[in-house]
């Protein structure tokens, strides 16, 4: 998921369509045939080139599942960390990865700064 500007826009028409939304469920899909370097390569957007004008202002939780480290996927959480005020928690399931991989994410995480100063993380 999010690897395509078109899924970019679908995220984005749904942020905005959904001004009140306090909780956000996002499951990727697992690609178990390809590479973590595949899929940070084809067509990665920029999470800068989401609107930041108040989608985010009522989000309070946000669940991912099946997080595998992509820079796409880290982008992603990077802009909601970023730009959700009053967020609360983030939970993170990751798939299967080697402890390299795990250690990678949770260094990638710990960098995000967040807009909100009582948002906490959990990742399993």
């Amino acid at each position: 998921m999010f690897s395509t500007k078109n899924e970019l826009q679908v995220l984005t028409l749904l942020l905005r369509s959904c001004p009140k939304l306090q909780r956000l469920h996002i499951k990727f899909n697992q690609d178990v045939g390809r590479s973590l370097d595949m899929l940070s390569m084809e067509g990665d957007w920029q999470y800068k080139e989401l609107s930041t004008v108040d989608m985010l202002k009522h989000l309070r939780t946000i669940e991912i599942n099946n997080l595998q480290g992509t820079e796409s996927e880290l982008d992603l959480v990077r802009y909601m960390l970023e730009n959700a005020n009053i967020l609360e928690a983030l939970l993170i399931t990751c798939v299967k990865n080697n402890e390299e991989t795990h250690a990678r994410i949770i260094r990638k995480l710990l960098t995000f700064a967040r807009a909100s100063p009582n948002a906490k993380i959990f990742l399993s």
